[in-house]
């Protein structure tokens, strides 16, 4: 999985080939206590880059679990009608 930002802080999620064959078979990704470890470490270096790249606007914008008004759907179709 790789993980990009660009400068105006809109972010990317690629996963490649084998990484979608066992979401698509599975879904899900299981990882062991090691990994999980490893994951989070990773997870909150990511987290604090992507803060830091998030414009000023954003910055102290609060989401409520549960309650986010955005929906990965809405990217998907704006994805398709650029293509």
């Amino acid at each position: 999985m790789e993980i990009r930002q660009d400068k105006d802080g809109n972010g990317v999620i690629e996963f490649n080939e084998a990484e979608k064959k066992i979401v698509s078979k599975k879904g899900k990704i299981e990882l062991p206590a090691p990994a999980m470890k490893e994951f989070a470490n990773i997870l909150m270096k990511l987290c604090a880059d992507i803060t830091a790249n998030i414009p000023d606007d954003f910055k102290y914008m609060q989401t409520d679990p549960g309650k986010s008004k955005f929906q990965f759907n809405k990217v998907e179709e704006k994805e398709e009608k650029n293509e």
